[in-house]
């Protein structure tokens, strides 16, 4: 939070795992103190996650899946087109969005 009130210009921040060692309720908290630093600065902030809560607090076009294939990384902007009747972190977990699996063979 310390790097989000550095500078009042805009500014890029990624931010790996930012929901560690809180508490799940705290998440929905931090994500919208993000959003409103975005609204209220016009920072873009990343959030790198592997965090089903934090997903499950996203819009579908917050998030932007990172897939390695065959060596090259890919990146995949969310839209509202790809939203579905299921709740974004159970989409995220279940590939259903195409972001690819943690295991295959």
């Amino acid at each position: 939070m310390a790097a989000v009130y550095q500078e009042s210009t805009p500014q890029f921040l990624c931010i790996e795992e930012p929901e560690n060692g809180l508490h799940p309720q705290a998440i929905e908290l931090l994500v919208d103190f993000f959003r409103q630093k975005v609204e209220e600065e016009n920072h873009y902030i990343w959030l790198n996650t592997h965090s089903q809560p934090l997903v499950r607090c996203l819009n579908i076009d917050e998030i932007v899946l990172i897939n390695k294939i065959d060596g090259a990384t890919h990146a995949k902007q969310l839209t509202s087109k790809d939203e579905m009747n299921i709740k974004t972190d159970e989409a995220w977990l279940s590939n259903a969005l195409g972001g690819g699996v943690i295991w295959y063979k």
